[in-house]
């Protein structure tokens, strides 16, 4: 029964092998052995997008449509980009809580902070 917690049955000794991270001063904590998250909330900033060629609002905003429309036929799933969509279309109308809530309730993550650059649970990269 050395370095086992003992339970006694019958005069017997039966040991039961200690959990990781349970003993002080183990040198492991919980939270150490849980995986590491680099999610930051949403920063309050827009968007900056840049053009080499000039374009009118009307053409952005066709530009804009268009991306929407066939980002999730190259990669990703589908609700996720239609989560980063109304997340974005909340940051345009400066509502970052509705934004930040629409990204946590997809399960995304920023590790930068910014909707340029996300993640899904399963780790599949998403950028805008």
């Amino acid at each position: 029964c050395r370095g086992r917690e003992p339970l006694l049955l019958m005069g017997g000794c039966l040991g039961i092998p200690e959990r990781r991270g349970s003993g002080v001063g183990s040198g492991f904590s919980d939270s150490s052995l849980s995986p590491t998250t680099k999610n930051k909330p949403l920063k309050h900033e827009k968007i900056k997008w840049k053009s080499d060629i000039p374009l009118t609002e009307q053409q952005l905003v066709r530009k804009r449509d268009e991306f929407w429309d066939t980002a999730p036929a190259f990669e990703g799933k589908a609700e996720i980009w239609a989560a980063l969509k109304a997340a974005a279309e909340a940051v345009d109308k400066d509502d970052y809580d509705l934004a930040q809530a629409l990204l946590d309730g997809a399960g995304v993550s920023l590790p930068g902070g910014s909707l340029v650059e996300s993640y899904d649970e399963l780790g599949s990269r998403y950028t805008i």
